[in-house]
């Protein structure tokens, strides 16, 4: 009878495993993954050659993570240290507009009160006088910035106490990081003046390419630390809380010649573990 207790409990999960081990294990995890981007840039301008604009924008995103890595023992002790990598499975995508505008008044110029000369002039008999005018330049850019994935490999620390297991690690991070904009024309129309100084028409502001997609891969740190409870000497449910910068990503084009977004994200998910 005490030989099929000692069976059954064992079968249940309830004899007491080894926590800390040396052997592979694979991960999986599922939770919220929120990205904070903060974005830099300048983009071509009419009144001036190009405006400086900034913004920040936050996913919440949903992630699925799958894993896996290697722990080494230290013998006779709840000590394991080891290495892990890690790959989110991201997504979402936060749209941003930026709204530029500039004053190019006040503008001086002369009228005529017939039409002017071939050439340009007031002609005789016509009357001359100053004026001024103005104008705003007005840029709305939408920008879409979204992480498609991010990675990590980490070295890893955990400390065994009975079925609880603490956790930590630390390493390199990565995201795969998609942005875009769209220009919307605004319709404004720029003074023109002849040599004279007379103005002799409106015309449209006319800007370079207006759209762009593009995605680079951002390189940076992350750090995590969680909790599991052995269930049995091979699986373990736990949370796991990480942080990361994943650095920068440079990119230009006609429209925007010089654009950069960081990206640093926080993750809070559920993590299910099979050790071999």
């Amino acid at each position: 009878m005490v030989q099929a207790t000692r069976i059954l409990a064992f079968t249940l999960g309830l004899a007491s495993p080894a926590f800390a081990d040396t052997g592979p294990y694979v991960v999986g995890e599922v939770g919220s993954h929120n990205i904070n981007f903060d974005a830099t840039g300048a983009a071509v301008g009419a009144v001036e050659p190009s405006y400086p604009f900034a913004y920040s924008a936050t996913a919440n995103a949903e992630a699925i993570t799958l894993g896996g890595g290697y722990d080494f023992e230290i013998s006779g002790s709840p000590w394991a240290f080891g290495v892990e990598g890690l790959y989110s499975f991201v997504s979402d995508e936060q749209a941003s507009n930026v709204v530029i505008t500039r004053d190019s008044g006040p503008l001086s110029y002369l009228t005529c009160s017939v039409a002017l000369a071939a050439n340009g002039t007031c002609p005789p008999g016509g009357t001359v006088q100053n004026a001024v005018t103005s104008f705003t330049e007005r840029q709305v850019l939408e920008f879409r910035t979204q992480v498609d994935y991010t990675a990590a490999a980490l070295l890893t620390v955990s400390y065994a106490i009975d079925r609880i297991r603490l956790t930590a690690g630390a390493g390199a991070a990565f995201a795969d990081v998609n942005v875009g904009y769209t220009e919307f024309d605004q319709g404004v129309l720029q003074p023109v003046f002849n040599a004279q100084g007379f103005l002799i028409d409106r015309q449209p502001i006319r800007y370079p390419t207006a759209t762009m997609t593009e995605s680079k891969t951002a390189t940076g740190w992350a750090a995590r630390a969680g909790v599991e409870y052995q269930l049995n000497d091979r699986i373990a449910l736990g949370l796991q809380y990480q942080a990361a910068d994943y650095g920068d990503i440079s990119l230009a084009s006609a429209r925007l010649p010089a654009y950069n977004v960081s990206a640093a994200g926080q993750q809070i998910q559920l993590r299910a573990r099979v050790s071999f």
